[in-house]
């Protein structure tokens, strides 16, 4: 189905994420367990995201014009306990409107031992400074340890999952032609 103008999506997929439905099952229980008040921003980890020299998250035009800053500066990611704090470059390229984290987005993959296949999930903090973010990992496997660096992980995704949870969650991905769809497909 394609809609113009979807009502709130829970969460909107990067550029060139894709999730399993399993995948897709652990971020709707996963959303629906914080309960955050803002859309996510979802991207499953590639190797472009985590490994150098020059690692960087992008962030879609779609998500970043409402919820970043205009123009290229410092932002803060944080952990939900507020314990640990990192602060990449939020780069703005207007021309190609492309959006990303830089800089200390390798701080960050290092010091949370961000894995690909990692799902990593932020949105704007609530009640927080201007341009100051919570992040989430959902763990590719349950093998990676848990609680590193004070960081909230989620290994494996708390087990809630049922068809009417994910039937209620709206998913928007990155309009490719300026028309924005909504995934139909409910479970």
């Amino acid at each position: 189905m394609i809609f113009r103008h979807p009502q709130k999506a829970d969460y909107v997929l990067s550029y060139r994420s894709i999730l399993s439905e399993a995948q897709k099952e652990r971020v709707i229980a996963f959303i629906q367990e914080i309960q955050p008040k803002i859309t996510v921003f979802v991207a499953v980890m590639q190797k472009r995201n985590i490994q150098p020299p020059g690692p960087f998250l992008g962030i879609s035009k779609d998500y970043a014009f409402p919820h970043f800053p205009h123009r290229s500066t410092n932002v803060t990611l944080q952990t939900p306990s507020k314990r640990s704090e990192w602060h990449p470059k939020f780069y703005k390229r207007n021309a190609s409107r492309k959006n990303m984290l830089m800089g200390q987005w390798l701080d960050f993959v290092r010091d949370n031992r961000v894995q690909e296949g990692d799902i990593c999930l932020l949105f704007p903090a609530e009640g927080g400074k201007r341009y100051t973010y919570t992040v989430y990992l959902l763990c590719a496997s349950a093998t990676h340890s848990i609680g590193r660096a004070g960081f909230q992980i989620v290994c494996p995704c708390p087990g809630r999952s049922s068809a009417k949870m994910a039937s209620e969650v709206h998913i928007m991905e990155e309009p490719t032609n300026g028309i924005i769809y909504l995934n139909p497909k409910r479970r």
